[in-house]
């Protein structure tokens, strides 16, 4: 009876990593997430507003290039805003107390920590090579209202375009991962919540 009793505990307990710890993250740490996600959200879709909408550079009419010109100018503004927003998440992801683990699988749980570095480490270095472009390159930094002067004092003039030139390849590549990367993101949130009945958004709700 004893030995029955034991294995129906056991097989009925729940990890001690699910039931510890707080439900949510903290509330700025909340907050921050979901401007950083629409932050991100706007800019990829931008840029393949940009990308898709209108020809090639070369090919635009100057009706074309100006629309192409003024969408890239929300892209780079909001972008570089949203490295405003990634230095103080990244603190509070080291510096506050995580939530309890999810009720879901060991191999869910890997993959999505995974998922989570990696979106972590495109919320930097997005906008950070961007910025970089930016300074480094002779368009200067747009940031809503105004440009800023890129580091050489003048626009037109780059301070160093093998920088910028280096800079602005990582930028594409880390886009173009970004691209899948908050679909698979999104999907695995919403699986969780209306197919495997994890509560998951109250850990992330602001209110």
């Amino acid at each position: 009876m004893l030995r029955r009793t034991l294995f129906k505990r056991c097989a009925t307990a729940t990890p001690a990593a699910e039931t510890e710890g707080p439900l949510r993250y903290a509330l700025p740490s909340r907050w921050l997430h979901w401007i950083n996600g629409a932050g991100m959200i706007s800019c990829v879709s931008l840029v393949l507003g940009a990308q898709k909408g209108y020809p090639a550079w070369d090919k635009c009419t100057k009706e074309e290039a100006a629309a192409k010109t003024n969408l890239m100018f929300w892209h780079k503004s909001i972008g570089l805003s949203m490295l405003l927003v990634a230095v103080p998440r990244l603190i509070l992801r080291f510096t506050s107390v995580q939530p309890r683990k999810l009720p879901i699988s060991s191999i869910e749980q890997m993959l999505g920590q995974a998922s989570h570095t990696a979106l972590y480490a495109l919320t930097i270095v997005l906008p950070l090579s961007g910025a970089i472009m930016g300074y480094f390159g002779p368009y200067g930094l747009p940031f809503f209202t105004t440009t800023l002067q890129p580091g050489s004092g003048k626009f037109g003039k780059a301070l160093d375009g093998d920088i910028a030139g280096r800079a602005y390849n990582i930028h594409s590549k880390a886009g173009i991962a970004l691209e899948y990367i908050i679909p698979l993101h999104v999907t695995a949130a919403v699986g969780h919540q209306f197919f495997q009945g994890v509560n998951i958004f109250t850990r992330v709700n602001p209110f």
